[in-house]
């Protein structure tokens, strides 16, 4: 299964009623003495084109027998959904296995869909299609459902009973094929003859890049992340990559944090594009793809990326982060990884073990040769590398300072680009020293700096930063960032009293001893309690939801009780929903209109406090 967030499954009770789950049951009954292996590769927010690049990585490389892939929301129509959707058609038509292929066309409540491009294609291959988009609402009238919200958790992603009519669908789809099958004694055979292209046949032949296939050319600034992605967070840090395609695109990363920034890319001697890594959604971190080039000539290319300086009133940091580099068309054989396992500063006349046994070649060549070398060492040093070509090497310095070590591997046909160490020589060293400043006395969703520029080591060795927080109320929630930096960030998002902070910092040799600061906050301004309201006969109901232009709120008290209603954002915005104060016994409508309270999109809670205590809905609106 190949598609976004409704193919994982994102809105549904448990696993097992996802539209795969339910269509694997299918095979199932039918062939109960067959085991089926179902590979869920649905990932939350992502497009066609992202799909149609990791196809590879998430799809073939289980040789598939059947494949079904759904876009048709996160899509947008038009010409770029057709050329990705016959990208991926075609690559699975000419994979070994020649696994068979159904489209599952959907839409979200509003009708807003790409079906009409995705279906162009499916006609065109002559592929089954599980045609929702065109056919639900007929469906559910004939059933007697109302509405198709019915259908749905938020106007987007389908809940238990939308998997459960696009289950229907598959059942009845595969049903129809299944009696029609013809009788056969022996194996059908594959034609391998595949239909011209309709579309440009952009995506014939793509790649996915990320830190595992691939070393930058020029690194000032950008890391690699656990989830195997460049993350720049300084202005004017730069990167730049030797890339092989006709075709290149880019998969960044958007978040709603103020300390996310922005880029400018450019491929060879283009005119740079500039892309924002921060966005005002509050449903968490999205991938987003965009094209840089097509058409471009054969051979190599220089993709460069350059943090931008300047900011913009929506956030304060420089923070962004590259997920995967996408080439397509002409994109060559890929070179070997160089990979050079870890090592430290160490004391005069240490024994270090150089390791290159983790290079490897994406394309699945042997590697050849290793060829380490010393790039540069301290004036007067006669010290040399043993066992230079092989994968395990040696190295003994006997004299103090900076060294740099370097190494290259080799395929038959390719070499990796060199990765590089440099360590520091001595004798003895002196211990480093962690400073911090004063405690901080703050408020619910400041952001607070802890500065940790005072620290020092005497012997003027680089230091690393390790911010933790060690000690946090109870149902309090914080962010810390820039945890490795200088200077790091924090913003307490809920809770009350102290929040506790240690700073040790690293000279290479050895940690220093911990230095601690504390952040002092009083009451947050609204009390969220999940208990049940005991002045309340019953809970808090919010009708439509989402909402567009108007919202009611519906509960009923039952003593003369104080009352206020309050609209708090993720971010925690507060607004007031007036008139709060005393109520009589009795039940309550109040409608709200989200233009007059200038309401942005979003998605909040609804607090409804009686007496103190309070009761919270969800409420998205669009």
């Amino acid at each position: 299964m190949l598609g976004g967030s409704t193919t994982q499954g994102t809105a549904t009770s448990t696993l097992d009623k996802r539209w795969a789950n339910r269509m694997v049951d299918w095979w199932e009954e039918k062939y109960p003495e067959t085991k089926f292996n179902l590979i869920n590769s649905g990932i939350v927010g992502t497009n066609s084109s992202f799909g149609v690049h990791r196809l590879t990585r998430d799809v073939l490389i289980h040789e598939p027998d059947l494949v079904i892939v759904e876009f048709s929301i996160n899509d947008t129509p038009g010409d770029e959904a057709q050329i990705a959707m016959e990208g991926i058609t075609r690559q699975l038509l000419s994979y070994n296995t020649s696994p068979a292929i159904m489209f599952l066309l959907l839409k979200q409540s509003n009708g807003t869909t790409a079906a009409t491009s995705h279906r162009v294609v499916g006609q065109h291959y002559k592929l089954p299609m599980i045609d929702y988009a065109n056919e639900i609402n007929e469906i559910i009238s004939s059933d007697g459902i109302a509405s198709i919200n019915n259908l749905y958790s938020d106007g987007i992603h389908p809940n238990d009973l939308g998997m459960e009519y696009i289950s229907k669908m598959f059942h009845k789809e595969l049903n129809l094929i299944y009696n029609n099958r013809p009788n056969l004694i022996k194996p059908i055979e594959i034609n391998s003859n595949i239909s011209s292209p309709i579309t440009a046949n952009r995506y014939n032949k793509t790649r996915l890049i990320n830190t595992e296939n691939i070393i930058p050319s020029e690194n000032i600034g950008w890391k690699k992340s656990i989830a195997n992605s460049w993350t720049g967070d300084t202005s004017g840090a730069t990167i730049t990559f030797d890339i092989q395609g006709t075709s290149i695109s880019l998969i960044y990363t958007k978040f709603n944090d103020k300390l996310r920034g922005r880029v400018d890319v450019w491929i060879d001697n283009q005119t740079p594009k500039t892309l924002d890594g921060y966005w005002t959604e509050t449903w968490g971190k999205g991938f987003v793809f965009t094209n840089l080039a097509n058409n471009l000539s054969g051979g190599i290319h220089k993709l460069h990326l350059k943090i931008r300086t300047d900011k913009t009133s929506d956030y304060i940091g420089n923070v962004f982060e590259l997920a995967y580099i996408c080439t397509a068309g002409e994109i060559g054989s890929t070179p070997p990884i160089a990979v050079f396992s870890e090592i430290t500063d160490c004391f005069n006349s240490t024994i270090l073990t150089l390791d290159g046994s983790d290079s490897y070649s994406p394309s699945n060549d042997t590697i050849t040769k290793y060829f380490w070398k010393l790039e540069s060492k301290p004036k007067g040093s006669i010290n040399e590398i043993t066992n230079s070509q092989s994968n395990i090497a040696y190295f003994k310095p006997t004299y103090n300072g900076t060294y740099t070590l370097s190494l290259k591997v080799y395929t038959k046909n390719d070499s990796s680009i060199a990765v590089y160490k440099t360590i520091n020589v001595k004798t003895k060293n002196t211990k480093p020293i962690a400073k911090i400043g004063k405690n901080i006395t703050a408020k619910i969703n400041q952001e607070i700096t802890l500065n940790g520029s005072a620290s020092y080591d005497a012997d003027n060795d680089k230091l690393k930063y390790i911010w933790q927080n060690i000690s946090s109320p109870s149902k309090s929630s914080y962010q810390l960032y820039y945890s490795t930096n200088s200077k790091a960030y924090t913003v307490i998002s809920s809770g009350s009293g102290e929040f506790v902070y240690t700073l040790k910092v690293y000279d290479g040799f050895e940690f220093s001893n911990p230095d601690t600061i504390s952040i002092f906050l009083g009451s947050s301004e609204i009390e969220i309690d999940d208990t049940q309201q005991k002045s309340a006969k019953e809970i808090l109901y919010v009708s439509p939801n989402p909402a567009k232009d108007d919202f009611e709120l519906r509960y009923e008290l039952i003593n003369n009780s104080n009352v206020k209603i309050q609209l708090v954002s993720y971010s925690g915005t507060i607004i007031s929903l007036k008139p709060n104060g005393i109520e009589k016994a009795g039940k309550y409508s109040k409608k709200f209109n989200i233009q007059n309270l200038n309401i942005p999109q979003g998605i909040y809670l609804i607090s409804l406090t009686i007496n103190n205590k309070a009761q919270t809905s969800q409420l998205i609106i669009e």
